[in-house]
């Protein structure tokens, strides 16, 4: 059967319904294919200024990670430098950090592994500095987010030799 002669054999009225029903299902389908699009564009909107204010901050603190880069000298160095639990702990307690401290302890195989929960950029910069100036170690691993509640403040994760 032919559409157009379908179309035709309809009556005035109820072309005209059908062809606003297609226009609104035109219109619905459009709608729910743009909504996805627009309520990411709006959340990428929204996280402008956090995003903002975390770009100042990391340019205010490249500084210190430029000096942290230069003590930790190349980290291509393939034998990593070891370093025992108790050296880290005499580190954490005489920068008085013990209360961000979340664990210390063993890694896998000669690692030591170190988090902490809540501590301050600035502290963690002077923990790693103090760190790599008192022995020979090599972070193998640093993963430090930022913590969205208190600016300045980040959770790190850090693992020493290996």
């Amino acid at each position: 059967m032919n559409i157009l002669l379908w179309w035709h054999e309809r009556g005035h009225r109820e072309r005209l319904v059908l062809t606003i029903a297609t226009g609104v299902v035109i219109i619905l389908a459009v709608y729910l294919a743009m909504e996805p699009i627009l309520i990411e564009r709006n959340r990428m909107r929204d996280s402008l200024p956090q995003l903002r204010t975390d770009l100042l901050w990391m340019k205010q603190n490249v500084s210190k990670l430029k000096s942290l880069q230069l003590v930790q000298g190349d980290s291509d160095i393939s034998v990593s430098g070891q370093v025992s639990l108790s050296t880290v702990q005499s580190i954490i307690n005489r920068l008085a950090l013990q209360d961000t401290l979340d664990e210390l302890g063993p890694g896998s195989g000669q690692a030591v592994r170190i988090q902490f929960g809540q501590i301050g950029f600035p502290e963690l910069m002077g923990f790693l500095y103090q760190l790599k100036a008192t022995s020979n170690a090599i972070i193998t691993t640093a993963r430090i987010s930022r913590l969205e509640e208190d600016q300045g403040m980040v959770q790190a994760l850090i693992i020493i030799g290996g």
